[in-house]
């Protein structure tokens, strides 16, 4: 086997597992809902294992139920707002914001906890809605570049077959420039691709803070 055809052969078996790796994470991801079926269309842009659930229900979270002409209540009280805001945007479930959710808690009237307390979680859950589709956004950002990183490195491996058996300085000259930009391509893609599951488990983590957040305000339901 002479330089050419190993540098063929190894951009072939780069190609091979650049593909396979951003097909394996989607096939991770569908199987892992359990609901591929002949008539279930694959989803290439989410590349998470986690499903693609584009927005938590209320109900999934809070124990109480929410009428319907209770949903976006909170948005007409200026106080109820503020509180929405505040717990919506929280990082983490600290000792501080334990104990601001129990000084907000402990101000209301029993009499009217329950339906305070809803309005604000389903407040809450809204905040976390929003934010929840900006990682989603940035992960099928993020995985429609990788496509496209490997989509370059097929059409570049094409182009090399092309050229093979061509001995004229431009050719010579194409295929070095293929050579460096397809390393650098997979350097790039590699580098990327390591950074995939840190940017799944992010919105998991929000859904975690989300789900503390409710846990902590219904310990002072009636």
């Amino acid at each position: 086997m002479n330089d050419k055809t190993k540098f063929v052969f190894n951009l072939f078996c780069l190609k091979t597992t650049v593909i396979v790796s951003v097909l394996a994470s989607f096939w991770v991801a569908s199987s892992t809902l359990n609901i591929v079926t002949a008539n279930t269309e694959i989803d290439i842009e989410w590349p998470c294992i986690q499903a693609y659930v584009p927005e938590v229900s209320v109900a999934v979270v809070w124990p109480e139920p929410i009428e319907d002409e209770m949903v976006g209540s909170w948005l007409k009280d200026k106080e109820l707002k503020k509180i929405v805001n505040e717990f919506g945007d929280l990082e983490q479930l600290n000792d501080a914001a334990r104990d601001r959710i129990a000084t907000f808690a402990e101000s209301v009237p029993e009499e009217k906890r329950i339906e305070v307390y809803s309005q604000v979680a389903d407040g809450v859950v809204y905040r976390f809605n929003q934010r929840r589709v900006d990682y989603f956004k940035g992960i099928r950002k993020f995985t429609r570049q990788q496509i496209a990183i490997s989509q370059q490195v097929q059409d570049h491996l094409n182009e090399l077959v092309v050229l093979e058996g061509k001995t004229d300085e431009d050719s010579q000259k194409r295929v070095a420039d293929i050579r460096e930009t397809t390393a650098w391509q997979q350097r790039i893609f590699d580098r990327r691709e390591g950074a995939i599951r840190l940017l799944c488990e992010a919105p998991v983590e929000l859904e975690t803070v989300m789900g503390d957040i409710l846990r902590d305000l219904a310990q002072y339901l009636p």
